[in-house]
């Protein structure tokens, strides 16, 4: 279960960091 449970956290924190990265891309845009 162990190397489910941190699948799934790296699945969570991939999908995290990448909705991060979209926002962050958009703040740029605004900014320009």
């Amino acid at each position: 279960h162990e190397e489910q449970y941190r699948r799934n956290q790296w699945m969570a924190l991939s999908q995290n960091t990448y909705e991060y990265m979209e926002t962050m891309e958009e703040a740029q845009d605004k900014g320009t």
